[in-house]
């Protein structure tokens, strides 16, 4: 997870950062260049299904299926500058929360119970006594940066917003 903060079970980049390599001959354009847009993988199928000449069925053997959060992101494929078309993407792992919106990421210190990591790490342990941290990704590649005493206006914005997009996918 270097040079990012925890692992897997935390919504720092440790835990939510991943690389994607994407080979495809006939449809990327400039191979071996690094593309920088934010994307998660509730993006991947509706790329790949965009990529085939498909859409996403709205029934399947007579059974509506649930919204798809996810948004075609092949456009990166042949621009590498092309903008993002995720903007917005809530996480939540045993209570670690986080929020990243055009660039931003706002991530909360909460240590959950499970695991007996409270020995180990430094963080809240109620959600009451939370502490976020805001990081500018665009500059800020690693969240080695707190910035949310600049900005405290934009880190209760992303909080609020955390809560809006965590109860519209029933958190």
């Amino acid at each position: 997870n270097s040079p990012f903060r925890l692992w897997k079970r935390y919504s720092w980049l440790g835990g939510v950062r991943a690389p994607l390599v994407v080979r495809w001959p006939a449809g990327v354009a400039s191979p071996g260049t690094v593309r920088s847009q934010f994307l998660h993988s509730v993006d991947v199928a509706p790329t790949l299904l965009s990529c085939l000449g498909l859409t996403m069925p709205d029934v399947v053997d007579g059974i509506e299926q649930q919204r798809v959060d996810g948004r075609d992101a092949s456009t990166t494929f042949v621009n590498p500058s092309a903008p993002e078309v995720r903007t917005t993407q809530y996480f939540e792992m045993h209570g670690s929360r986080s929020i990243y919106r055009d660039g931003w990421k706002a991530t909360s210190n909460f240590v959950s119970p499970l695991f007996g990591e409270r020995d180990h790490i430094t963080g809240s342990h109620t959600y009451d006594t939370d502490v976020w941290e805001l990081f500018d990704l665009t500059n800020d590649f690693s969240e080695s940066t707190d910035r949310s005493a600049e900005h405290p206006e934009l880190l209760a914005e992303l909080q609020a917003l955390w809560t809006s997009e965590a109860e519209a996918n029933q958190v």
